[in-house]
């Protein structure tokens, strides 16, 4: 397989990976936004708790899923890179979802 494949195929395990796991984090990004709209903007305050979040989930992963992770495994998918398009493919929705916010109020 070449490195163009390969690649491909890594980032559709990590698309295939989050939207596994997609519940809680977009949950927890409705609520952050709300939370933003609500709280006179603390900017600081939502990112803490978005981010506080994400580390709870990425345990509950690993904690008490980390056999489904094998499957992962098996196509050469590190969990160092689950772990970071988890964040990006997250943060991404959630500062597009801040930003609609600010527009909004």
């Amino acid at each position: 397989m070449n490195n163009h494949n390969q690649s491909l195929l890594k980032l559709q395990s990590a698309v295939s990976f989050y939207k596994y796991y997609c519940v809680a984090p977009v949950a927890i990004t409705l609520l952050g936004c709300y939370a933003y709209s609500r709280i006179d903007g603390s900017l600081f305050a939502t990112i803490a708790g978005k981010l506080a979040s994400e580390f709870v989930i990425w345990y509950f992963i690993l904690a008490f899923h980390s056999g489904k992770l094998y499957y992962y495994y098996n196509l050469h998918v590190a969990k160092t890179t689950l772990l970071l398009s988890f964040l990006t493919i997250d943060l991404f929705l959630f500062a597009t979802g801040l930003w609609i916010t600010h527009l909004i109020i």
